[in-house]
């Protein structure tokens, strides 16, 4: 079997390592570049001594190197959010050597700086905290306008607020409310954290801020009299969609070409097949927050699965806007 490793085979060749047991006959190939090389999967990845192997034809020799290649795990993490189920539905198909584990978007940062995680689907904003992350495929979570399930709700007028509760949940969407109230507003209201379990109404404050499948389906009483989307609040003032989250990685495995293909197919598999999605999801005996019909809107209309150029100059001036901090 072949793997390409493309243009990133002189970045990925880095460590060298001493093996100690005799390597048994492989018929694996690895390809990197115009070089084939031998790879035993008992050394998990890594080349016994000196080979032959061929650049261009000719003959040549490569010594002991890492060889980063498909066949091994990779650990995904991803949100247990109704809006990631296109993105993530159909990567076990996809790729079936990947263990998919939940998580909060609030604690994949810490699993992929501990390298638990090779990729999550996490929120963006947590790049500017992970220095070796990058963002891996054009497949996202954003929205150019409404997203509906990014909710800021309030007793007065946003511009009259003094006091907010924050969804635990989600840094990055608490990060993207505050700029926005401090950028396009000129507040900076008390913070509070709106724990998981609580109703909001227990809280004394102005507003609170609500993520995910718990926003979808929020319904607040009566005394929360102002409701703002986060998405068309950032739409308003900049003219430009808004990314909460997408594919990121600091692993060298989120360089191979065939893992972008596969992300990427995953999602346009997902998106072809939304009801047949929510069907395995009724039969797996997993509630949404909204009906039927809602939900399917929802990904049609709300979320931009898609990071393309307006989205990424949305990701851009969400950036240049945390530097001016």
């Amino acid at each position: 079997m072949l793997y390409s490793l493309g243009n990133y085979c002189s970045t990925l060749l880095q460590k060298e390592t001493h093996c100690t047991q005799s390597p048994q006959k492989s018929k694996k190939v690895v390809c990197c570049g115009d070089a084939a090389i031998r790879y035993n999967t008992e050394y998990k990845g890594y080349t016994k001594k000196c080979i032959p192997c061929h650049f261009n034809g000719e003959e040549s020799l490569l010594t002991w190197h890492r060889i980063i290649v498909f066949e091994m795990t990779l650990n995904i993490g991803t949100v247990p959010y109704c809006n990631a189920f296109p993105l993530v539905h159909y990567l076990p198909e996809c790729l079936p050597q990947a263990v998919i584990t939940e998580w909060l978007p609030s604690t994949m940062r810490q699993q992929l700086a501990e390298r638990k995680l090779d990729l999550a689907m996490m929120p963006v904003a947590e790049l500017i905290h992970l220095p070796q992350g990058k963002i891996v495929s054009n497949c996202s979570i954003a929205c150019n306008g409404e997203i509906r399930s990014v909710l800021l709700f309030c007793r007065k007028p946003i511009e009259q607020i003094r006091s907010i509760a924050l969804d635990a949940a989600s840094r990055s969407s608490v990060m993207i409310c505050g700029l926005i109230l401090r950028h396009f507003y000129g507040i900076q209201p008390e913070k509070h954290r709106l724990e998981m379990n609580k109703n909001p109404d227990d809280y004394l404050t102005d507003a609170f801020l609500v993520i995910g499948d718990r926003a979808l389906a929020c319904q607040p009483s009566d005394v929360w009299a102002y409701r703002y989307d986060i998405g068309e609040l950032w739409k308003s003032h900049t003219g430009l969609p808004l990314v909460f989250a997408a594919w990121i990685g600091c692993s060298p495995l989120i360089e191979e070409s065939a893992l972008v293909s596969a992300l990427e197919a995953s999602r346009d598999k997902g998106l072809q097949n939304l009801e047949a999605i929510l069907d395995a999801k009724e039969r797996q005996g997993i509630g949404l927050p909204l009906g039927r019909e809602r939900i399917l809107d929802y990904y049609r209309q709300a979320v931009v699965y898609t990071l393309g150029e307006p989205e990424r100059a949305g990701l851009q001036c969400f950036f240049d806007l945390l530097r001016c901090q």
